[in-house]
């Protein structure tokens, strides 16, 4: 990471306070991680929200079935 201080915009800190407290300082520390590697200097709320979004097209929080479309 370069000498910059990352930074976090409004709308991305009112998400932040959103995500449950026992797992918000991981999520900080991935989203912090991503923008060092990715060479941008602040998180903002659409980047959050794209993050989230890539995340669950590969984990998923649920399973669907491809035929019927109920949850596994």
């Amino acid at each position: 990471m370069n000498s910059t201080a990352l930074r976090w915009s409004e709308e991305a800190l009112q998400l932040l306070d959103k995500i449950p407290d026992q797992v918000r300082p991981m999520a900080q520390q991935m989203m912090e991680m991503y923008v060092a590697q990715q060479g941008l200097e602040e998180i903002t709320k659409d980047l959050m929200q794209n993050l989230r979004a890539s995340f669950e097209s590969q984990y998923g929080e649920q399973q669907k079935c491809p035929f019927t479309g109920e949850v596994a």
